[in-house]
């Protein structure tokens, strides 16, 4: 009996189908299977756990790329598939998560949408020029740190000399100069010494390479710079009038001339003033540029950068002294000893 040929085709084309059916079974099988062990599985059993900020606004795929950047999961397509399939998108909580790779993603999206935030976060900014003493008076009124507890430790030779940055410092002097003024994210229940590291880690970095090797190139050290860059935070408002300040106060070290800053006096006298008097200028103190040569022992403030880089990079002159009017700000300068008593008649005693 002869089959029919179109019968024939039929079973071949189901037999076909069949197998499709069954491969692509396999292969759907087998990339749930691979996905699901993906998500439960930790990237890696013996990391350490570290802390990851979930932007306000940012969605699932910004959040997965971003925890996959910093390798706390393998891909982040297997976390937006687990997300989007427990349907937490929408539950993503903004804020700062401890989070590793230690932990699986499922564990991960837990503690990220019921919002298992490290600790509740303060901004605090830390202005350009404060002494350690005006921070540590900060701190504790923003319910921070205890101020004697802070100072004992800023205030300490030894403290954090670990820093490669601290290593030219003088023995017997603090970190007065090095905490950077800055607006920082700290945590409520940080630690004195976590705050103090954070604007260590700052300074750090804002002292990048390129003026490190300035200053060497200079024969100078950081030490002696940020000493400069404090005078310079005190005594002027703009880059530019740091800038020529800065060559000023470099050629009188070099003539083996006193800097004469006010800066240094109002410093030891713990206050501003207007005009200095002979008897201010003659307080005894080695802070006290008047008496005294060259730079003071150390920093009396906490420079910015711009003072900083106003120390690295002098602008030349043919400036010898200078003087502020205080009320504006305003810097006039003179290139003789004349020209500048004359100008202080004009600005200061009007």
């Amino acid at each position: 009996m002869i089959e029919d040929p179109q019968k024939s085709d039929r079973k071949y084309i189901v037999l076909l189908i069949v197998i499709i059916i069954l491969i692509l079974a396999v292969v759907v099988g087998g990339s749930v299977f691979w996905v699901i062990h993906q998500i439960k599985t930790p990237l890696n059993p013996y990391g350490s756990m570290t802390t990851f900020r979930v932007e306000k606004g940012e969605n699932v795929i910004e959040i997965g790329k971003s925890l996959e950047k910093d390798e706390i999961m393998s891909n982040w397509i297997y976390f937006a598939i687990y997300t989007w399939f427990k349907r937490g998108a929408s539950s993503l909580q903004a804020g700062e998560y401890e989070l590793g790779p230690q932990m699986n993603i499922p564990e991960i999206v837990e503690k990220i949408t019921h919002g298992e935030i490290k600790s509740p976060e303060k901004r605090i900014t830390i202005i350009e020029g404060w002494t350690n003493k005006e921070i540590a008076q900060y701190l504790e009124k923003e319910g921070l740190v205890n101020a004697d507890e802070f100072l004992g430790l800023v205030d300490n030779p030894n403290s954090n000399r670990e820093y490669d940055f601290l290593k030219d410092k003088s023995d017997d002097v603090g970190l007065q100069g090095y905490l950077f003024p800055d607006t920082y994210r700290v945590y409520r229940d940080a630690s004195t010494q976590d705050i103090v590291e954070k604007m260590l880690d700052n300074f750090n970095r804002k002292l990048d390479q390129d003026l490190r090797t300035e200053i060497v190139s200079q024969k100078k050290t950081i030490f002696e710079i940020v000493t400069m860059a404090s005078l310079l935070e005190k005594e002027a408002r703009t880059f530019e009038d740091k800038r020529i300040i800065a060559e000023i106060f470099y050629k009188r070290i070099k003539a083996d001339l006193p800097l004469q800053s006010c800066a240094s006096v109002e410093y030891i006298l713990g206050t501003k003033k207007r005009i200095l008097s002979t008897q201010d200028t003659k307080v005894e103190s080695p802070y006290n540029t008047y008496l005294y040569k060259g730079l003071p022992p150390s920093p009396i403030c906490n420079p910015g950068l711009d003072s900083i880089k106003a120390a690295i990079y002098p602008k030349t002159t043919s400036y010898w002294y200078f003087l502020s009017t205080k009320d504006d700000g305003t810097i006039i300068y003179s290139e003789t000893a004349e020209e500048h008593k004359l100008n202080k008649t004009k600005y200061l005693y009007r």
